[in-house]
């Protein structure tokens, strides 16, 4: 999954992109050497990313719907 976070980053050109994979947030910048991992978003500096894994597993049982409500509220009040 990390490779095809990647793969955006230094082959389309994404400036940045996040992934989610096993409970754990990865925010990838393409930079002049390439991808690199990151702490804090380029887009969102102020959002704490570290807060995303939990929410995403409260909202889970609802389905992606509700994640994607849930992460937008939350973008909202962080940001």
């Amino acid at each position: 999954m990390i490779k095809n976070c990647q793969l955006y980053c230094a082959r389309l050109g994404v400036p940045e992109i996040w992934c989610y994979d096993s409970g754990d947030v990865t925010i990838y910048q393409l930079q002049n050497q390439g991808d690199i991992e990151v702490q804090t978003s380029l887009v969102f500096p102020t959002l704490p990313v570290k807060e995303l894994p939990a929410l995403i597993e409260q909202y889970r049982p609802q389905g992606r719907r509700a994640i994607r409500k849930a992460v937008r509220e939350w973008a909202r009040e962080k940001g």
